[in-house]
């Protein structure tokens, strides 16, 4: 019942890429003759003091090596052993590996807690199966828009070496949208993963790694590994701005092509996100399992189940379906926590702000683009960079990370382009540049009707310390210049909020003339959202 993750390649690789993190924990099973009969592999923060299984939370299988024979008998003293040589109140196998011996789970029922999901499988088994869904419509129209860039191919990426030249591409791509999704950016957050990827590439039947190409642009990658005769679907990220051609979906159509050819019997889809059911063929069941280490432990797993059973029964009685109820909780919660890492002196302005806070956002009108020569200091702004905005941190600003990340994930798939300013993995200043449907993404300017041809300028932004740094006109002169080359012949709108430093000054020197203001109102005030226009342009209706 072992798995790619319990293999010494694996583990090595992963204890000395956290050396100095992880402390390794091994816990041994020896028979009467003294040979090897049972090995669990941990690890302990330094920090925390935290146990997890080695590998975890990479590692998608977790478990414990043993001889038929040992296995359930190992796992229950292993444990045992655990609960008594270390303060940790809790192991979890997320998810534990399929095969491995629970029967011992009755004999520690008070302790063990098993949970059952459902784990989607794509069969690779069927050449005709595998071909089929490139012969629909749909399928072809996706691919025809992705020929636009150029023509698509799928690459296998088979060393450290090949991995590395698109790493940073799937990097930011997937740190974006889990960022967006769950408000967590995994490589930003944990750099070693990284070097652990990079280093697993090179070993031989570990990784799994592709990337599809359009023309000359990364349009999706997937790094999985490989497990026997199966691949686990693993990092898959894709383009944002190639969004509306789902090259997500083509990749793992693509993959599931490829390895087929290569012989492998499954595609493990592995547990959550309801997309994956889209490419599933069969199912099976795969378990969670907790080990509560102390009595305490156990208890408060108990409460916090009956917790989330009366909450259940609370959103069934209100009408509210689980998953809305569990979104506004999180949304809550993610809210609380925002203001609490700000400074004790910030809180009662960021809580009035955010229930009542109103700002004002002057729109100014050219119609087309100054023409400007780049400023001798612009190879300090990043154009259609993902990786400066992960560097957002929220400090004394109304939106979390997550609510950050999300708003520049639509963005981006509106085709809008992100132009920053970072120093040591902190977003100093940010602006966009997008079509006219960005629009949509503006808070309070969602009604407003602007030239369809219009290019925006909008959703400028900048950090507490970086005010006095020039960034402003920095980015804002760098974007006026990129649009003289490339729309020198359309209508500009700029949206500036005065908070930014955006300065009314300096677009009335460049040629702009004030187009309207809008009121943004947040919280309890946003129904007093207020658009007013121009008297020669079409007026909007109020927010």
């Amino acid at each position: 019942w072992s798995t790619v993750f319990q293999g010494p390649a694996f583990v090595t690789t992963w204890y000395d890429v956290y050396r100095d993190r992880k402390r390794p924990l091994i816990l041994e099973g020896r028979g009467a003759d003294g040979s090897l009969v049972g090995l669990l592999t941990l690890a302990e923060d330094v920090e925390s003091g935290v146990v997890t299984c080695a590998g975890a939370p990479i590692a998608e299988y977790q478990t414990w090596l043993a001889a038929p024979e040992a296995g359930d008998t190992f796992a229950l003293r292993a444990l045992e052993a655990l609960s008594e040589g270390t303060q940790a109140p809790l192991l979890r196998f997320l998810c534990l590996a399929p095969g491995s011996p629970v029967a011992w789970c009755r004999e520690a029922s008070a302790r063990a807690v098993l949970r059952s999901h459902r784990r989607p499988l794509l069969s690779l088994t069927d050449p005709g199966a595998l071909e089929a869904p490139f012969r629909k419509k749909s399928t072809k129209r996706k691919l025809a828009r992705l020929r636009r860039e150029g023509e698509v191919r799928l690459e296998q990426l088979e060393t450290g070496a090949a991995l590395d030249a698109h790493l940073d591409e799937i990097v930011a791509e997937y740190d974006l949208r889990q960022g967006a999704a769950y408000g967590v950016a995994p490589f930003t957050g944990d750099p070693l993963m990284r070097t652990l990827y990079r280093r697993l590439a090179d070993e031989s039947g570990c990784l799994h790694a592709t990337v599809l190409l359009a023309g000359d642009s990364f349009a999706a990658g997937h790094i999985g590994f490989i497990n026997g005769d199966e691949v686990l679907l693993g990092i898959i990220a894709h383009s944002s701005s190639l969004a509306a051609a789902s090259p997500g979906m083509l990749l793992i159509r693509f993959v599931a092509r490829l390895l087929g050819e290569q012989g492998y019997r499954d595609f493990d889809l592995t547990i959550g996100g309801d997309y994956k059911w889209r490419f599933a063929t069969h199912e099976d069941e795969v378990q969670v399992l907790d080990v509560h280490l102390n009595a305490a432990s156990y208890r408060r797993q108990r409460w916090r189940r009956g917790a989330v059973s009366a909450a259940r029964r609370v959103a069934r009685s209100a009408g509210l379906g689980e998953d809305r109820l569990r979104d506004q909780m999180g949304a809550v919660a993610r809210r609380v926590a925002h203001v609490r890492r700000q400074p004790v002196g910030t809180w009662p302005g960021l809580v009035w702000e955010h229930l009542f806070g109103t700002r004002q956002i002057r729109l100014y009108y050219r119609d087309r683009p100054p023409t400007l020569d780049p400023m001798p200091d612009s190879r300090a702004v990043q154009r259609d960079a993902l990786q400066p905005l992960l560097g957002f941190t929220g400090e004394r600003h109304p939106l979390t990370p997550m609510e950050f990340l999300e708003l520049a994930l639509r963005r981006r798939e509106m085709g809008a382009t992100p132009y920053s300013v970072a120093e040591q993995g902190r977003l100093l200043y940010r602006g966009w540049v997008g079509p006219a449907e960005c629009v949509r993404t503006i808070a309070g300017a969602e009604a407003l009707e602007v030239p369809q041809n219009a290019s925006l300028l909008f959703g400028d932004g900048v950090h507490p310390d970086a005010h006095q740094s020039g960034a402003a006109e920095l980015v804002l002169r760098t974007r006026l210049a990129d649009l003289g080359k490339r729309a020198r012949d359309q209508p500009v709108l700029v949206f500036a909020d005065p908070e930014t430093g955006l300065p009314a000054e300096l677009l009335g020197d460049l040629g702009f003339r004030e187009w309207g203001r809008i009121q943004v109102g947040r919280g309890l005030a946003r129904r007093n959202s207020v658009i007013l226009n121009g008297p020669d342009h079409t007026r909007a209706a109020d927010g």
